[in-house]
């Protein structure tokens, strides 16, 4: 009889460590699938709850870490993210070093950020954003030919709106108004109806004395949208909107 209960416990014992290492690894990817679709919804505080799960059951789990330093930057809790991305680096080293410089970034830490990026871009140099925060942070120090070659390499990784036109706003700050205009020439080969566009055309036209230019580009960019350049017009007593027409009108009685 004690044979026979010394078996069966033996058996129990080895069944619950079996369940309990599967039953263990089955929760810890769950935890991780729940945290992933809650950080989806924008639901941060709970997704940092499921994620502080799974670090709790594996201590060396970089996806909990990272998860959740997302989470806390997302809410602008930047010490709590940095934490949590400085244990992946810990972990994994250099596998996390945009998130690291964009956090230092973001509390003000210029000189660890900018270590990080260029770390980023030794591995990556393509990696979409670095060179433009990089790039920030050389013009916040007055190294303007080296922000300037971030911002180029910024534009050639990323060729979107918003990089021709940072790129074509840091030239009109320098006053290198040939430059950015040749900027923006290229930018309106891509998005013909950019307002933004536009409104550099208008701004650099001004500073020209190029008035009536600068008026026509200033009518085109608020008709497209933009406010400031409607605000513009409208302190001057310049009409943007089109007149319409009598066909426009029987048009309109139409509908």
């Amino acid at each position: 009889m004690s044979k026979t209960w010394f078996r069966l416990s033996i058996v129990l014992l080895f069944s619950c460590l079996f369940h309990g290492l599967w039953g263990e690894q089955f929760n810890v990817l769950e935890e991780i699938g729940k945290a992933e679709q809650f950080y989806a919804d924008e639901r941060y505080i709970d997704a940092i709850y499921c994620y502080t799960k799974v670090v709790e059951e594996d201590p060396r789990n970089v996806i909990g870490y990272q998860g959740m330093g997302d989470c806390y930057f997302k809410i602008k809790r930047y010490s709590e993210a940095l934490e949590n991305y400085k244990k992946v680096e810990w972990i994994e080293p250099n596998t996390i070093n945009y998130r690291l410089g964009l956090t230092y970034y973001c509390i003000g830490d210029y000189k660890n950020s900018k270590n990080y990026f260029i770390q980023t871009l030794n591995n990556d140099p393509g990696r979409v954003n670095a060179n433009y925060y990089l790039g920030r942070i050389h013009e916040y120090h007055k190294e303007i030919d080296y922000a300037l070659d971030c911002y180029k390499n910024e534009l050639q990784n990323a060729p979107v709106e918003m990089n021709f036109l940072f790129l074509a706003r840091f030239y009109y700050k320098q006053g290198k108004y040939d430059e950015a205009v040749e900027v923006i020439d290229r930018l309106m080969e891509k998005s013909p109806y950019s307002a933004d566009g536009y409104l550099i055309y208008a701004q650099i036209a001004e500073k020209k004395d190029f008035e009536n230019k600068a008026i026509e580009d200033y009518q085109q960019a608020a008709r497209l949208g933009s406010a400031e350049a409607q605000l513009w017009l409208e302190k001057r007593g310049v009409p943007w909107r089109e007149k319409k027409g009598f066909f426009d009108f029987l048009l309109f009685w139409k509908d």
